[in-house]
């Protein structure tokens, strides 16, 4: 009973920290069902495992499409450790969710790569580890995506 109100509060403070600090957020959900497998008092059902691996494939996405590559890999080899953290603990895992955890990361990771690199194409991305910036709107950019002030003389 208890399970499901840690894993509800688990996913929504793990939404709240993934635009400001990713990585935090997916330790965060990842960890949660490895813990809650080592304590006897809570056994998480296939259901919430599923919903955690879900949750976190999804953030992987956004991760992927709105952090470098460097950033987004990391963050796909923290959920692509779980599994190799169960089969080292001796810990039990639904038979094929290793697989399962295995495919959904990997298509998560290149869906939101792909969306970086569309996005970096059409410029609206500025190739940096931190998601695009937004110009004030007291502000405009020049020709090298700087804010410039609007009362400033403009260089052409």
């Amino acid at each position: 009973m208890w399970a499901s109100a840690v894993v509800a509060c688990a996913v929504v403070v793990s939404a709240g920290l993934l635009r400001r600090w990713p990585l935090l957020a997916l330790a965060l959900l990842v960890v949660i069902p490895v813990v809650a497998s080592t304590m006897d008092a809570m056994r998480l059902g296939l259901g919430l495992l599923v919903l955690f691996y879900a949750a976190a494939g999804i953030e992987v996405c956004f991760i992927a499409a709105t952090r470098s590559r460097r950033i987004s890999l990391v963050a796909a080899l923290m959920v692509l450790a779980v599994p190799a953290v169960f089969l080292g603990e001796r810990l039990q895992m639904p038979v094929q969710l290793d697989v399962v955890v295995l495919l959904t990361t990997v298509i998560a990771w290149l869906a939101g790569h792909s969306v970086r690199q569309a996005a970096l194409q059409a410029g609206l991305v500025f190739p940096s580890d931190g998601p695009p910036h937004e110009p004030r709107a007291d502000s405009r950019e020049n020709k090298l995506g700087a804010a410039v002030p609007l009362g400033a003389p403009c260089s052409s």
